[in-house]
C-alpha cells in the first residue's frame, strides 16, 4: 500500500505571514470514528503527563511516541511522522493550547469558587490577598493535613487533587500502548501532571496575593461568562502573569522532583482519589450532554477547554 503523502515542515503562507497546521491538515482518515479527538490526543497527553519536565520535550522523542500511537491507531493508515509536519504541529498545539491551558483554567476556576462560596467572608482584595500568602508561606495548599506544623499528605491537598482530574478526564480514551510505558494507564505515575497541578495552583495564589486578580475582576467574570481578566501593574513584567515556562517552568522542575520522593501509599492513595473525582466530572458532564443531544444536534467535539473535561472513551 502506498504510504500516505507526508506533509512536508512548510507551513501555509499567506500575505508573508505563516499559519500554523489545523485538523484539517491532517491526513485523510484520521477523523474516522473521531479516532484522533477519542484516542489519539488522549494517548499523547497521557504520555506528556509522565514525562518528567512537561514544559521542555525533546522532538526526536515527540516524534517516536506520536508514530507509535499512530501505529497502532491508524494500523490501516500508513504513515511517518516528521517534526513539524501536521500530525505533529496539530498534536504540539493541543498541549499548549489545550493541555497547559486546562491546567490553568481549572486552578483558577476553583481558586474563584474558594472566595465566592466561602463562609470566612473574604470581602475585600485585601482579605483574598492575606489568605492567599498564607497558603503560599508554607505551601499550604499543597497539602490534606494543615492543622498543625509540620503539615502531612503532601500534594493530596483538594485544590491539586482537583486540578491534576482534569488531566485523568483529558486521557480518557487513551490507548494501552506497552512500548510507551506502564499497561495501566491511570496509575503510571503521572509526575508531570502532578507536579504541573501544584504548580499552577501556587500560580493561581500568587495572582491573588500580588493583586492581579480582584475580587472586581471575579464578579465580572461571573456575570459575563467570560475569561478572568488579570489586573497588571507598573511593576509587573510583560506577560509575568501567564502560566508558561519562562516564568513557571523551574518551580514545576522543583515539584517533580519532590514527587519522586513520595511514600507507595502516599501515591496509591492519591492517584485513586483523583480517579474518583475524575469520574464524577466525567458523569456530570456526560449527563447535561445527553440533556443537551436531546434537544439539539450536538456539534463534533472540538479541541477546546470543554472537550478536556469530559469522558472521551
Amino acid at each position: 500500500m502506498q504510504l500516505t503523502k507526508i506533509l512536508k515542515n512548510q507551513l501555509c503562507e499567506k500575505k508573508g505571514r505563516k499559519l500554523a497546521f489545523s485538523n484539517k491538515d491532517l491526513p485523510d482518515g484520521v477523523h474516522n470514528k473521531d479516532h484522533w479527538h477519542k484516542h489519539f490526543i488522549p494517548t499523547f497527553l497521557w504520555w506528556v503527563g509522565k514525562q518528567p519536565d512537561p514544559w521542555n520535550l525533546a522532538y526526536y522523542d515527540i516524534v517516536d511516541t506520536l508514530q507509535e500511537i499512530w501505529d497502532v491507531i491508524y494500523k490501516k493508515i500508513p504513515y511517518v511522522v516528521e517534526q513539524k509536519d501536521a500530525v505533529f504541529a496539530v498534536a504540539m498545539q493541543c498541549i499548549s493550547d489545550s493541555w497547559h491551558a486546562t491546567f490553568g483554567s481549572t486552578a483558577i476556576t476553583i481558586i474563584k469558587s474558594i472566595f465566592e462560596n466561602s463562609e470566612d467572608g473574604f470581602s475585600t482584595d485585601d482579605d483574598d490577598q492575606v489568605f492567599a500568602q498564607h497558603q503560599l508561606d508554607n505551601l499550604e495548599f499543597l497539602y490534606r493535613d494543615t492543622d498543625s506544623m509540620p503539615y502531612h499528605h503532601p500534594f493530596q491537598g483538594p485544590l491539586i487533587l482537583h486540578t491534576l482530574a482534569a488531566h485523568y478526564c483529558a486521557i480518557h480514551g487513551a490507548i494501552k500502548i506497552l512500548s510507551l510505558g506502564d499497561a495501566d494507564l491511570l496509575t503510571n505515575q503521572p509526575y508531570g501532571a502532578l507536579a504541573m497541578s501544584a504548580t499552577v495552583v501556587e500560580h493561581g495564589f500568587t495572582l491573588i496575593a500580588k493583586g492581579n486578580i480582584t475580587i472586581e475582576a471575579i464578579a465580572q467574570s461571573k456575570m459575563t461568562h467570560k475569561k478572568l481578566v488579570f489586573e497588571q501593574s507598573s511593576s509587573d513584567v510583560k506577560r509575568k502573569t501567564n502560566f508558561s515556562n519562562k516564568f513557571w517552568g523551574k518551580v514545576t522542575c522543583e515539584y517533580v522532583h519532590a514527587t519522586n520522593h513520595l511514600l507507595k501509599e502516599s501515591k496509591e492513595q492519591l492517584y485513586l482519589e483523583v480517579r474518583q473525582i475524575s469520574n464524577d466530572m466525567t458523569s456530570h458532564y456526560d449527563r447535561d450532554q445527553l440533556a443537551m443531544s436531546s434537544n439539539t444536534q450536538v456539534k463534533e467535539a472540538s479541541l477546546g477547554h470543554c472537550a478536556m473535561l469530559i469522558d472521551i472513551a
